[in-house]
C-alpha cells in the first residue's frame, strides 16, 4: 500500500475541472498507463478534492486491472489537507507502480470529489485527451445503451472501444447487442464474462467480427440482469489518437403504432439433470418439454402486447464437487427494433432441487 500526501492549494486546479462527481465511493471506469493501437501511448491524470474545509481526509485508491477479479488489488492511500486538491500525473504508475489499463475505486469516510483525464501523449504534437468523470457506485446499472459508436478502418478513420466494470462480488455474463443506426440492421449479440470487481475493454466492431467494415454509426446496448455495471465507449481518431469518452444513456427502446414483440427463450444448465421446462405461447397454451437438453429454446415467438411471458424449469443438481446452475435467458424486442435481454441465473448445492420461474413484461 502506498501513501501520498497533498499540500497543493485549491486554487491551482479549479479551472482544470469543469465538473465532478461527489460521494464517499467513486469509480473511475477507465484508467491507463500503457501503449495502444497506431502508436498511441495512454496515461491517466487524476484530480481529487477534499471537500472538508477544516480537517484532513484520507482517500483510498484501489486498482482493478483487466479481468482479474482481483482478490488482493493494489491500493494507495492519499492524504489531503483541509480544502485542498491534488493532481496525480500518470496515476496508474504513480499510485500503483503498474503499466496497464483498468478501473479505479476511490473511497473515504469523508466527502471528496474526483475527475480524470486520459490522454494519448503524442510527443512534439502535444497530447490528445478525454475527460473521464468519477461515477458514484449508485450509478451502476444492469442495462444501458450507447450512442455514437463508429468504425472506419485505417489510419484516417476511427475505432470505438467498449468498457465494462463489474462492481459486484460475483462474475457476470454480459450480453452486448449492436445495430446499424442507419440501416437498422442487427449486427448481432456477443456475450462476455466480467469477473467480480473486474474490468474489460474491447474494440466493439472487432468483438462482432466486422472491424474491417465501415460502420458510420451504431447503437450498442448492454444487459446483464441483476448485475451492477458501469460502462463507457471510447471513440478514438486513428490518425491523431484523440479519444472521446461516451457515457451510457437510456436502456430501453420504445415504439409507437405497434404492440408486437418478438421473443426467444433459452434454457442453459451445468452439473444438473433437468426434469422439465415449460413456457407460455401467445395464445395462452403452455408448452412442456420433459428431460430437456441444455440449449433448448422456444424458437422465435410473436406476442401482441402488453403481455407477460414466463418460462419455468425443474431439476436436480449433480452430486458434486460442482454445484448445479440453471440459466433462463429471454431475449425480446419490438418488431423491427433492437433486442433487449433478461437473464436469470439460479444455483444450488450438490444434489439440491432446482425449481425456478422467470418472467418478462412487454408493454
Amino acid at each position: 500500500m502506498r501513501n501520498v500526501t497533498c499540500r497543493v492549494a485549491l486554487v491551482l486546479l479549479v479551472a482544470a475541472i469543469p465538473s465532478t462527481a461527489t460521494g464517499h465511493e467513486l469509480w473511475i471506469p477507465a484508467v491507463a498507463s500503457n501503449p495502444g493501437l497506431h502508436g498511441t501511448m495512454w496515461t491517466t491524470d487524476l484530480w481529487i478534492m477534499n471537500r472538508v474545509l477544516d480537517a484532513s481526509i484520507e482517500v483510498t485508491a484501489t486498482f482493478f486491472p483487466e479481468q482479474e477479479g482481483t482478490t488482493s488489488p493494489e491500493e494507495a492511500v492519499i492524504t489531503l489537507e483541509p480544502g485542498s486538491q491534488i493532481e496525480v500525473s500518470d496515476a496508474v504508475m504513480t499510485l500503483f507502480g503498474e503499466h496497464r489499463p483498468g478501473a479505479v475505486r476511490l473511497s473515504s469516510t469523508d466527502p471528496f470529489s474526483a475527475q480524470t483525464r486520459t490522454a494519448n501523449n503524442a510527443g512534439a504534437s502535444g497530447s490528445y485527451g478525454q475527460g473521464i468523470p468519477a461515477f458514484p457506485a449508485a450509478d451502476a446499472a444492469e442495462a444501458f445503451t450507447f450512442l455514437g459508436a463508429a468504425n472506419r478502418p485505417g489510419n484516417g478513420g476511427v475505432r470505438t472501444n467498449i468498457g465494462l466494470v463489474n462492481l459486484g462480488d460475483e462474475e457476470e455474463r454480459v450480453s452486448i447487442f449492436a445495430r446499424d443506426a442507419q440501416t437498422h440492421a442487427d449486427l448481432g449479440v456477443r456475450v462476455i464474462d466480467v469477473g467480480p470487481r473486474g474490468w474489460v475493454q474491447r474494440d466493439v466492431f472487432a468483438l462482432f467480427g466486422i472491424d474491417q467494415q465501415a460502420v458510420n454509426l451504431a447503437d450498442v446496448s448492454v444487459v446483464a440482469a441483476g448485475s451492477r455495471l458501469l460502462g463507457y465507449l471510447s471513440r478514438v481518431d486513428n490518425r491523431s489518437g484523440d479519444g472521446t469518452f461516451i457515457a451510457p444513456t437510456v436502456a430501453e427502446f420504445v415504439h409507437s403504432g405497434s404492440t408486437e414483440w418478438e421473443l426467444k427463450a433459452v434454457l442453459m444448465f451445468e452439473d444438473a439433470m433437468m426434469d422439465w421446462w415449460e413456457y407460455d405461447l401467445p395464445d395462452g397454451t403452455v408448452v412442456r418439454v420433459d428431460e430437456p437438453e441444455s440449449g433448448t429454446d422456444t424458437g422465435t415467438l410473436v406476442f401482441t402486447g402488453p403481455a407477460t411471458f414466463c418460462a419455468r424449469a425443474s431439476g436436480e443438481a449433480g452430486p458434486g464437487p460442482n454445484w448445479g446452475t440453471m440459466e433462463i435467458t429471454i431475449d425480446r424486442r419490438p418488431v423491427g427494433g433492437m433486442w433487449t435481454n433478461g437473464r436469470h441465473m439460479y444455483s444450488t448445492e450438490p444434489g439440491g432441487e432446482m425449481v425456478q420461474e422467470y418472467c418478462v413484461e412487454m408493454n
